[in-house]
Parts: structure tokens; sequence; C-alpha cells
């Protein structure tokens, strides 16, 4: 997990390295591109959130799905340096439009116009989701002393190596010589 982990950083050890110190903490702010972080959505629980990251190329389709136009041409708004230094007042349109949906169709709406967005899930929607469950990221595992139980399956996936049901310390065991 921590190998994965590192890698989603990559961004922030390049920068690192270019700048010559660690980069700011940014909360859920990714770079400097807006939008770029969370954004509450209806019921507005604890969990209901959504990730929206547009691209400059995908702000057309953003303002599309958003049904603002005119936003194109505001002036606040028009490149990207100016949706950074006005992103107070983006974010507030975009949470705004977020907390009228649910999150899983803002997910769908702006995924079907190009744009990516992730629907913030909990531990209990991430053990039910149907995707992972297709693609073996979560996997029931029978384990004799405490019966079966739901965990994260192997990430990745080789045609000429397929990975079993099994846990990875069952896996460690299974492949492990008699001596030790």
């Amino acid at each position: 997990m921590q190998d994965a982990v590192v890698n989603i950083c990559r961004v922030s050890l390049r920068d690192h390295q270019r700048f010559g110190h660690p980069p700011p903490r940014t909360g859920n702010q990714l770079g400097r591109n807006v939008p770029g972080t969370t954004y509450a959505c209806a019921p507005g629980g604890p969990n209901d959130y959504v990730f929206i990251y547009a691209q400059p190329q995908m702000w057309p389709a953003l303002l599309g799905v958003l049904h603002k136009p005119e936003l194109a041409e505001d002036p606040r708004f028009k490149t990207l340096e100016a949706r950074w230094e006005n992103r107070a007042a983006l974010d507030a349109i975009v949470a705004d439009w977020t907390r009228q949906r649910g999150k899983h169709e803002v997910m769908r709406l702006l995924g079907e116009a190009g744009v990516p967005c992730g629907a913030c899930q909990d531990t209990g929607e991430v053990l039910a989701d149907p995707h992972l469950k297709a693609r073996e990221m979560i996997v029931d595992v029978d384990y004799p002393q405490r019966g079966t139980y739901q965990t994260v399956g192997c990430p990745v996936k080789l045609s000429a190596s397929p990975v079993s049901g099994q846990s990875p310390t069952a896996t460690r065991r299974a492949h492990r010589s008699p001596a030790g």
C-alpha cells in the first residue's frame, strides 16, 4: 500500500526537488488547478463528497454540465491563472451545484462529460463497491480461525501469473519452505 501511495505523491516529490523544499500543504486542493478539490454533495452527510479535477481543456465541458456557459467569458475565470486567483468564488459556484446532487450523480454527470470526478466513499461503500468486487480488489477470504471476511485483493494483475483469492499472509505461508 505504501508503494502505491508513494506513486500518488510523485508530483509533490518532483516539486520538492524542483524548488528545493517541501511544497506547502494544500489540504484537498490538488495543485493550482481549479476545480481541483473535494465538494460537498447532497444529502450533506459526513461522507457525501466528490473530488473534481477539471484540467484546463475540460473547462468548457465542466461549464456545460454546470449549465454556466457564461463563466467562460467571466474575467475572474477566463484563464487558469484567473481561476486560481478567484478560486474561492469558483469553488463556491461548483459547491452550490454539487450540494444539490448526490455524489454518484455528480460523478456520473461529470464523467459523461469527460471531467474527472470521483465519489469519496467510506469504508462500507468501498467494501460494497460492485466495480471493486468485479475487479477482484475487494475479495472474500475464508480464514479458518475467523470465518469469511472481506479484504483488499491484489492490485497487480498479470495474465500469466494470476493471484488466487488468498490473503497475502496466507499466500506467503503457502509458498514458504517447511524449514521456515
